[in-house]
């Protein structure tokens, strides 16, 4: 029905590995995750100069919870019924940014 995880797995990858960044993928708890959110899945980049980790990048499957607040819906071919949209919300370019030049310097 959605593709969050998959996704998480294949589109991440380029920009983190590609660039030679350590990470680590993984799943936000119930209070971590978006709010209004079914779940939250993350990357988590390893900044070795420091020790530290920062998120670099989340996508949340938002199910049909706000298509059921704004009636977003659309026509199933095979039932002629109107159904609610699934909805997923991605955050991944600037901090991608942020993360290569933490990681790599800007000289």
């Amino acid at each position: 029905m959605f593709q969050v995880p998959t996704a998480v797995e294949d589109e991440f990858e380029l920009p983190y590995g590609m660039h030679t960044v350590l990470f680590f993928r993984g799943r936000k708890t119930e209070k971590e995750k978006f709010a209004g959110g079914e779940f939250t899945t993350t990357v988590e980049a390893f900044i070795a100069v420091n020790g530290r980790a920062i998120q670099g990048a989340t996508s949340h499957h938002l199910g049909d919870n706000f298509a059921r607040m704004f009636d977003v819906t659309f026509l199933d071919r095979d039932t002629q019924q109107p159904r609610l949209v699934q909805q997923n919300s991605w955050g991944i370019t600037t901090r991608t940014l942020g993360v290569m030049v933490m990681v790599h310097g800007d000289d």
